[in-house]
């Protein structure tokens, strides 16, 4: 199931920059201190093999009656790192085959990409520079369909999203020290592969580009307690839905421009504050806008161990909050919180969630819709001789047209990691979602919890052993709940 575009992407991405990632039984990117690598033309070029044998009593998520099954995971890998005085380049592809021996036809065997890749070039000395980055993975298309945390499980809910970004751009210096002027164009594309909604829905193909043409003035070394910005930006969006008889087609184009400015009051306390412009011409109500934006607040740091932010605003159709605030609790244990409000469209959901490596977040139903995302997070992580754990906390909400594209979902998540000894190390894994959608009279529960142990063989030779139990009550898919354990044996080798 070799999705064309994604493939396209892919080559491409190679041949302008390089390649890497990875997922579950498959191999883990060298860390750059690792005496593994051959370095070519000042690259740090470093192959690897993963061979992983599964044994799982639900292999086919589609299916009403779970079924047994081996599965035979092989993954080449390479990861090539370049830091130079002139470009950086930081690139982890995996190629994984998956054999699946009790299931007929197409279905038997399988073929993904994951890629995460991102590069930084300056061209001409301290004037033009080119970042670009590229990812490819695989996720569930619609949540209230077939979902699992183990990449094993097969379901034809799964689809190949690709991104793809460049962005050249100028900088140059005002006046010296007074302010730095960056003017650029950034390209962004998003698609996602086998989009059929749990309705059985065919959305086909699912594209997304952002051409966007910006230029920022931003104050420079001179200026202290009173930094300051100006932006004018141009975006063209456009959206094209590709399904088996016809291509349709949206576009959206906003124009922006808005001045920001901090003062620092005090050593503890900073006002924020910006204001601005947009107009917004697409189809449908939510994106229609034409009017004045801005948001006011502040940053309190109290102490040098807690930063607390909050601003308040108006975007688009309503007004929104932005807060954040960390907290170092001790030197080994960090809190932090963040609750944000947006308007965007799932592909650009996506694309933010991206960021800047190429590393695509799992998302839900990547569609052209246009949407209001609240979205609530609070971590806390801490170090305790060989032990660290996190525990995260998450509640998003999202509002749109379309009833498949409203809902809650609240997640827990905890991860113990622990170095047994100098070869060994272990960790415990357990995630929790509760998904609240608009048209459904129940919530949609999904509980996962795993160990996994790892021994270092020699310096390039390791191998490891995992077990991960899963569980669901829902309504939605086949209307029964649905337990899941897979045991999973893998051994690697770096080159």
């Amino acid at each position: 199931m070799i999705n064309n575009v994604g493939t396209a992407i892919l080559i491409s991405a190679l041949g302008a920059m390089g390649s890497a990632a990875a997922a579950y039984g498959q191999v883990v990117p060298v860390d750059i201190g690792a005496q593994q690598g051959t370095v070519e033309g000042g690259f740090i070029i470093t192959p690897s093999i993963n061979i992983t044998e599964t044994w799982t009593d639900d292999v086919d998520l589609d299916t009403s009656i779970p079924q047994s099954d081996f599965v035979t995971t092989t993954t080449l890998g390479v990861n090539a790192l370049s830091d130079g005085p002139r470009f950086d380049l930081n690139l982890n592809y995996a190629l994984t085959h998956l054999f699946y021996p009790s299931l007929q036809g197409d279905d038997r065997d399988e073929f993904r990409h994951n890629l995460q890749a991102n590069s930084a070039t300056e061209l001409i000395e301290d004037l033009f520079f080119l970042d670009t980055a590229a990812g490819i993975n695989q996720q569930f298309v619609d949540r209230r369909g077939s979902f699992s945390t183990v990449d094993v499980a097969r379901s034809d809910n799964r689809a190949t999203v690709s991104i793809l970004s460049a962005n050249p751009y100028f900088l140059n210096r005002v006046d010296g020290n007074f302010a730095t002027l960056r003017t650029g164009y950034t390209y962004n594309y998003v698609n996602i592969s086998n989009n059929v909604t749990f309705d059985g829905i065919n959305l086909g193909n699912n594209t997304s580009e952002f051409h966007e043409a910006a230029m920022n003035l931003d104050s420079g070394t001179r200026f202290t307690r009173f930094i300051w910005g100006w932006e004018a930006l141009y975006r063209h969006q456009k959206l094209d839905q590709i399904d088996d008889l016809n291509v349709q087609g949206d576009n959206l184009n906003v124009y922006e421009t808005s001045l920001n400015g901090e003062y620092q009051i005090s050593r503890y306390i900073a006002a924020i504050g910006r204001i601005g412009w947009q107009k917004r011409d697409g189809i449908g109500d939510f994106n229609q806008f034409d009017g004045i934006i801005w948001n006011v607040g502040g940053r309190l740091t109290p102490g040098p161990r807690t930063v607390i932010q909050v601003t308040y605003g108006k975007e688009f159709f309503g007004n929104i909050w932005d807060a954040s605030a960390s907290y170092q609790i001790t030197p080994n244990m960090l809190f932090t919180a963040t609750y944000n409000e947006q308007y965007q469209t799932f592909a650009q959901n996506a694309l933010d969630n991206a960021g800047g490596g190429g590393a695509i977040d799992d998302q839900f139903l990547i569609t052209q819709e246009f949407a209001r995302f609240r979205q609530y997070n609070a971590s806390l992580t801490g170090t305790r001789g060989r032990s660290t754990i996190t525990i995260n906390f998450g509640h998003e909400e999202a509002v749109s047209g379309n009833a498949i594209t409203t809902y809650d979902r609240n997640s827990v998540g905890v991860i113990w990691d622990r170095q047994l000894n100098s070869r060994l190390t272990m960790s415990v894994n357990g995630s929790f979602f509760e998904d609240k959608f608009q048209d459904a009279v129940q919530s949609d529960i999904f509980f996962s919890g795993g160990i996994r142990f790892d021994y270092l063989l020699s310096s390039s030779l390791s191998a490891n052993v995992e077990y991960i139990h899963s569980q669901r009550e829902q309504q939605f898919f086949n209307f029964i709940p649905r337990k899941s354990n897979f045991i999973s044996v893998g051994i690697g080798y770096v080159f």
